[in-house]
This record gives structure tokens, C-alpha cells and sequence, in this order.
């Protein structure tokens, strides 16, 4: 669904939208709007995260320069050191902050805080929470992580082989579910 979303795979059928703009016919805007961070996505080992800074500076007009220096800050990441000897947690805060600093309307997350220890997957949940803050911005993020969707999400969605199981409210979903448990059922 992400990829989809994304502009990254074509429907194999029924109609995609985002924020207004129909897939794949309106996909240059919806893509000016959207980032994606998957953990499959890779940056240039032999080049440091200021040079990763100024290369996406480049290609996205609405880049937030001050706002990705915080983050390099926030999330303890050397600036000129080559991204090939950062640790994996370096890495997937760093290609975070990449995607974060765009400042699009809607940020795809295929799970997020993947391999990351518990120290990094806090400081990498506080900035989500801060980016959810802002009523213009949204994030679909995928998780298994029960405890990232429960403080993160107001929506919860399950999804079976491609096929929506059920999206609905967190707070609904969470009463229902303390219901069945609390009879018996879990």
C-alpha cells in the first residue's frame, strides 16, 4: 500500500488517491506533497549526511535546512562522516531526518523503528509525535510494534494479502478489543 501511495507500483485494479491527486494520472503533484522512508531505501555510503543535506536541498524545493540540522542534532549523527561507517541505527534515523526535513504533507513509514535499539526507537518516536502535532501534516505508517501504533496512530488499519480487513478509529478499535479480552475471549 505504501509503494502504491507512493507512485512506486502500479494497482492491479479500483482507483488511488492522494491528498486530491489521482494515481497514477496526477502522480508528479501528489509526489511534491508525499515522501516515502522505507528500510529497503539506501543512501550514498561513500558520501557524508552533509552531502546527502545539499543533494536532496537540490531536488526538493520545500527542504528544511534548519530543521534537518536539528534533527542531525536531536539525533546524535556526525555530519561529515562517510553514511558506509554509521551503525544501522545511524542509518535509518539518518534516511528519517532526510525524509522528515522535506516537510511534505503526508509521510509514508514502512515500519520505521526496524532494528533499532531501545534508545533510538524513543528518540525516533518523539519526533514522529512532534511531526503528528502539526494538524497540516499526516503520517500512514506501517508497524508491528503494538505499543509505536497505540501511541502514534489515531487510525488503525489491517491489511490481509493486499486486502483491508478494517480501518477505524484507535480509540474504537482499543475499546472493543478491552471488551473481548475483558470477557474472556483473548
Amino acid at each position: 500500500l505504501l509503494r502504491l501511495l507512493a507512485g512506486l507500483s502500479l494497482a492491479d485494479g479500483g482507483q488511488l488517491e492522494v491528498l486530491g491527486h489521482r494515481l497514477p494520472e496526477q502522480q508528479v503533484q501528489a509526489k511534491q506533497h508525499t515522501a516515502l522512508a522505507s528500510e529497503d531505501m539506501r543512501m550514498y555510503g561513500s558520501q557524508t549526511l552533509s552531502w546527502h543535506f545539499d543533494f536532496v536541498r537540490r531536488m526538493v524545493p520545500q527542504w528544511d535546512g534548519a530543521y534537518a540540522e536539528h534533527l542531525r542534532r536531536r539525533f546524535d549523527l556526525p555530519a561529515d562522516q562517510r553514511v558506509a561507517g554509521f551503525s544501522h541505527g545511524q542509518r535509518v534515523k539518518a534516511l528519517l531526518l532526510l525524509v522528515l526535513a522535506r516537510r511534505t504533507r503526508l509521510l509514508l513509514l514502512d515500519e520505521p523503528t526496524t532494528g533499532l535499539d531501545p534508545v533510538a526507537r524513543a528518540e525516533v518516536l518523539d519526533a514522529l509525535a512532534e511531526v503528528l502535532m502539526d494538524e497540516r501534516r499526516s503520517v500512514l505508517f506501517s508497524s508491528h510494534q503494538t505499543g509505536e501504533v497505540e501511541r502514534l496512530a489515531d487510525r488503525i488499519a489491517f491489511l490481509h494479502q493486499g486486502r483491508l480487513l478494517t480501518d477505524e478509529a484507535k480509540d474504537s478499535y482499543l475499546e472493543r478489543w478491552r471488551r473481548i479480552v475483558g470477557h474472556g475471549y483473548a
